[in-house]
């Protein structure tokens, strides 16, 4: 008897000691591992989405109404999670980093792509986040990128090689140590070189107002390509906090919308389809009561998730971003309502812009092409 017990035992004991080593080896695969399972980056080539819809110099919409795809922290595709934390990061979040590498490296990366490829890829609205650290102006998402004139360098030399294209920067404050709004846009503005030329030499105006804007003063009737610069604070679209009050002392201010609000950017904070679209009817409603306060906005529609404490099963289960991107970019694209979206949001920003599964990235351009083309028929046949 006692000899069957102890068989017994051991039995249970290697089993239990198994069970232990395959969870030990599992939560550090999960812990560690930065394979993304992201799926394809899309081979399309969508270089000229703006400038060869016929009859737009003729037209001349406002930049505000022409629908765009928009990537969210485009910044992200050559983010390292040895680099330094972003200033605002929390301290629980570098212990996060430092148990679960791979867990912190797939929940920070968004985009596959440089900016100079993405904006091949048909994408016209570049969210990018930053922060100042040690004298020095970096992108970030909760952990620093590269230096920003990387990133900026490659949308200037898309701009100089696309004539009567245009790319927004959307620029958004995460922390700024000891610098100040206006230091930081004479660096965007002017500061930064490519092959001689700047940010502003693709903003031929002074003294607008964003909301205003048309294709033709922003591109010189088509003859160059045509770049506007927006800031936003690390929370509320409508205030842009304390950062912001001396960005008027910046030697380029005649380059600044010249009122404050044209930008509106609703962020969701969920990884769930179905409280997404929701949220999106929502903010649809709210416009159409509304009308004057968002006439003329820049309106963002926001499918990119994020994860949260109350989507907890749907973050555990996405594995990365980008993963959950491929799907989620589709589901939204083909919800019944999506048109409806972008008739009070046209432009779509996105985890993941680039991806080519379930042909989104040939899909999505081509349903802005629609939007855009019967955008100018419509403007085309009231001034006839």
């Amino acid at each position: 008897m006692r000899g069957k017990l102890k068989k017994r035992t051991t039995t249970i004991l290697c089993v239990f000691a198994a069970f232990v080593a395959a969870l030990v080896v599992l939560l550090t695969i999960v812990c560690q591992s930065k394979r993304l399972f992201e799926g394809e980056d899309s081979a399309e080539n969508y270089e000229y989405v703006i400038s060869d819809i016929e009859g737009i110099k003729e037209a001349n919409p406002r930049i505000s109404d022409i629908a765009m795809l928009g990537s969210h922290d485009a910044n992200t595709y050559n983010i390292d999670v040895k680099n330094s934390l972003s200033g605002e990061t929390k301290d629980g979040v570098k212990i996060l980093r430092d148990l679960a590498p791979g867990v912190f490296y797939r929940y920070s990366k968004t985009q596959t792509d440089d900016i100079y490829a993405q904006l091949t890829k048909g994408v016209r609205y570049l969210h990018i986040k930053c922060s100042y650290q040690g004298g020095e102006w970096y992108c970030s998402h909760a952990i620093l990128c590269d230096k920003l004139d990387v990133y900026v360098k490659q949308a200037i030399k898309f701009l100089e090689s696309h004539p009567g294209e245009i790319v927004i920067l959307t620029f958004q404050i995460m922390y700024a140590e000891n610098s100040t709004a206006a230091e930081f846009c004479d660096y965007v503005y002017g500061g930064i070189e490519y092959d001689g030329l700047t940010l502003s030499d693709f903003m031929p105006f002074e003294n607008l107002y964003y909301r205003e804007i048309t294709y033709n003063q922003l591109t010189l009737n088509g003859t160059q390509a045509g770049a506007l610069i927006m800031l936003e604070g690390k929370d509320d679209e409508f205030d842009r906090g304390e950062f912001f009050k001396n960005m008027y002392d910046s030697k380029y201010k005649a380059k600044f919308s010249t009122e404050y609000h044209y930008l509106s950017a609703t962020w969701h904070n969920t990884m769930k389809a179905k409280t997404m679209a929701k949220k999106l009817d929502a903010k649809c409603e709210q416009m159409d009561v509304e009308k004057e306060k968002y006439e003329g906005y820049f309106r963002v529609m926001q499918i990119n998730t994020t994860p949260n404490a109350k989507d907890v099963f749907e973050t555990a289960f996405a594995w990365s971003l980008m993963a959950k991107a491929k799907k989620h970019n589709v589901e939204m694209l083909e919800n019944p309502n999506f048109d409806k979206w972008m008739k009070y949001m046209p432009i779509v920003q996105c985890d993941f812009s680039t991806s080519a599964n379930d042909d989104f990235n040939r899909r999505i351009n081509a349903k802005i092409r629609e939007y855009n083309t019967k955008l100018i028929e419509n403007m085309t046949a009231q001034n006839l």
